[in-house]
């Protein structure tokens, strides 16, 4: 018969194996050189083909030193020049004379081959946005003598794009080309374009893998009058123009939802906001005045002075300490003229909504997940206190949640 002590030393050891096993990471079987892009990732094909082309090779290493690619992060201008003269103009870059450190040498190259045409004003650190990536890349189709679409292909094409009218005219017929050739497409069911949107960098990998495709596949000609077309006319007088449409219910949505950086209210674009804030982008104007520096995890607000106010259906909350963040985070997600309501039921629950616990409110980070083993839906949050802090917790029960608050269209 074994001893009492024996069965404790079996039962411990047992336990550390267990948790051994627990606490060993799922291994994904990938040639990705990134910790952060594995397999199931939406975008890893093209990530790996811009990696491997030499276009984007990363951010840099985390603590431990493996490399990251960082697929939510947005580019700047320096970057995305970089991309475009990296994937067609290589060679010159390597070659170019111009003294200094990067990005100099992609710089002179890109202006040499007119890839600011069109782009009035710009700095270095500004983030590209959708319309201004449309201009450059329809400059490197230009330069390159490919065969572009021509002016009555670019009328049907505006006549289908519901938010032309919100286009810089500078950049009407560039948006137009790289929506027709599907290289920047609608980012919704409707084909909304949302020219101010920008453009994270596991986005700018697909695109850069269309413009390859396009680029070797097109045929290479002078077309016609490339970049003639004035997208407010039209080429045949008297028909209507893209700018008063027979049937604006069909050609144009004016009342689309956008979030704060000017794309459409959808989940995968409120999870790439929430994870800029989380990654350090500045908090709205309303935000900084009520004494938020930054939303990222650990950061310090004043949680009472001044409360911050919100209106809801009911009328207007001053919020303080928790419902102070919710409440300004809300905001710098959807805008603070977007409306507020309230939804019944915990399964419905979607990134950015607001959960308003007895005595605590904080910001849904994902969507909610029913736990078959507890019976109860789950969402990941963020969250600030009475002490000012702001914390990015774990997935938490919300069917004890007395009310929800979402922004979302209904």
């Amino acid at each position: 018969m074994k001893s009492k002590i024996h069965i404790k030393l079996l039962a411990a050891a047992f336990a550390v194996f267990t948790l051994i096993l627990v606490a060993i990471p799922r291994v994904y079987a990938t040639n990705s050189p990134f910790v952060d892009i594995l397999p199931d990732f939406w975008a890893y094909d093209s990530i790996l083909e811009t990696y491997n082309d030499g276009v984007m090779m990363g951010t840099g290493t985390d603590e431990n030193g493996n490399k990251v690619f960082s697929p939510s992060g947005k580019l700047n201008m320096n970057q995305f020049f970089t991309v475009l003269t990296r994937a067609f103009y290589n060679e010159e870059v390597l070659n170019c004379p111009v003294a200094g450190a990067w990005p100099n040498q992609n710089f002179a190259v890109a202006q040499e081959h007119n890839l600011f045409n069109g782009i009035v004003s710009w700095s270095g650190d500004t983030e590209v946005t959708r319309e201004v990536m449309a201009q450059m890349m329809y400059n490197v189709m230009v330069d390159k003598g490919i065969v572009l679409p021509n002016d009555s292909e670019i009328q049907m094409t505006i006549s289908k794009i519901p938010d032309f009218t919100t286009v810089d005219s500078s950049y009407g017929t560039a948006v137009a080309v790289c929506y027709y050739l599907d290289l920047l497409s609608g980012v919704n069911e409707q084909g909304t374009f949302a020219p101010k949107g920008l453009i994270n960098r596991a986005q700018t990998s697909v695109i850069y893998v269309h413009l390859k495709k396009a680029i070797s596949t097109l045929g290479t000609s002078v077309p016609g009058t490339p970049g003639t077309t004035n997208p407010g006319t039209t080429t045949n007088p008297g028909t209507t123009t893209p700018d008063t449409p027979q049937n604006p219910g069909e050609t144009q949505n004016p009342t689309e939802a956008t979030l704060t950086n000017g794309m459409p209210v959808t989940e995968e674009n409120v999870l790439a906001l929430i994870e800029e804030y989380k990654n350090g982008k500045e908090p709205g104007e309303k935000a900084k005045a009520a004494g938020f520096t930054s939303y990222v995890d650990g950061a310090i607000y004043d949680a009472y002075d001044p409360a911050y106010r919100i209106l809801f259906p009911d009328g207007y909350h001053r919020g303080i300490e928790c419902a102070k963040f919710a409440f300004a985070f809300s905001d710098d997600i959807f805008g603070s003229e977007t409306p507020i309501r309230e939804v019944t039921n915990p399964a419905d629950i979607r990134p950015g909504d607001m959960i308003h616990f007895s005595g605590h409110w904080c910001v849904a980070t994902e969507k909610a997940v029913y736990d078959d083993e507890h019976d109860y839906f789950l969402a990941t949050d963020v969250g600030g206190g009475a002490s000012g802090q702001i914390d990015w917790g774990d997935g938490s029960n919300i069917n004890r949640a007395p009310a929800f608050y979402t922004r979302y269209p209904e």
